[in-house]
């Protein structure tokens, strides 16, 4: 018998304490009476601090993010220096407006070559797999190189939006301050849910849908604990949004007849036809019932 399994069983071949003392050591986790400690709880408070600290940071970043739109979208489009947010529909640069969207695409695409491939993605599939797989650490460099290269994308006419990098780059703030701290897995998680769902207040002035967004995405839980830092997080950051960006809404929608209530049941019956159109295929192509 070798070294390793010396002690680990008694007469009758059960398994002694002394032999399953290290193997739970090793997890973290250790019982009461066997001289081991309890697994490390929630701090709370803590975590409620450092939310609010997050929220004031992604809403600044968020407010760094939209003038740096603002400066790409000149620059390229208009040839001048200015933060102010204009509609890059008023250009006159005529065909050439074409190969701006591609020179912008270059350009990101070499900051994620040489600086960090997780700025390729959308942003929110990203923000999941740190979740996931990653114990919810993003590196440094993301929460730096998001904004500038979806800046760049967006300002120079790409088909893209702010809310997924934002998502990421909050997500990513927040995976950092947990990393200082040095929190436990659990804790930075909602540190980064925090991030994200307070970069996307900031952004679109949404407190409420920041907040339903982190917990469906990336926490995957409805619990107290990290409900209440994500509201803090939400709060600050709408409010930062409110101090910067005044308190209207971002885009301007003009008034559109819906034709409701008299259009409702053919718009519920329109749109159930369609689901379950959609559920048959899915339905079929899962089972090999029908070639797609």
């Amino acid at each position: 018998m070798s070294e390793a399994n010396i002690g680990s069983t008694d007469g009758s071949g059960a398994v002694s304490d002394r032999a399953r003392r290290p193997t739970i050591a090793a997890s973290g986790v250790q019982a009461k009476g066997a001289g081991l400690t309890e697994p490390a709880q929630f701090r709370m408070v803590l975590i409620s601090f450092l939310s609010a600290g997050i929220g004031l940071i992604a809403g600044l970043i968020a407010y760094l993010l939209y003038n740096l739109i603002g400066l790409f979208t000149n620059i390229v489009f208009y040839h001048r220096f200015v933060f102010a947010f204009n509609s890059a529909r008023n250009n006159h640069l005529d065909a050439w407006v074409i190969f701006m969207p591609v020179i912008g695409g270059i350009i990101v695409g070499f900051m994620a070559k040489y600086g960090s491939p997780k700025i390729k993605g959308h942003g929110i599939p990203e923000a999941m797999e740190a979740v996931l797989i990653n114990r919810s650490r993003i590196q440094p460099r993301v929460a730096i190189l998001k904004p500038i290269s979806a800046a760049i994308a967006i300002g120079t006419g790409g088909p893209f939006g702010a809310e997924g990098p934002i998502i990421q780059t909050g997500g990513a703030v927040g995976s950092l301050v947990g990393q200082l701290v040095h929190t436990t897995a659990s804790e930075r998680k909602v540190l980064l849910a925090c991030g994200a769902a307070a970069g996307m207040s900031a952004t679109f002035n949404t407190p409420i849908a920041g907040v339903i967004l982190a917990i469906e995405l990336l926490l995957f839980e409805s619990k107290s604990r990290s409900f209440i830092p994500l509201v803090i997080a939400s709060t600050i950051a709408t409010a930062v949004h409110m101090q910067l960006l005044g308190t209207g809404p971002m885009f301007t929608v003009a008034a559109t007849d819906f034709g409701i209530p008299r259009a409702l049941p053919y718009l519920c019956a329109a749109r159930g036809h369609l689901w379950a159109g959609c559920g048959w295929f899915q339905q079929a192509a899962l089972l090999d019932r029908r070639p797609v």
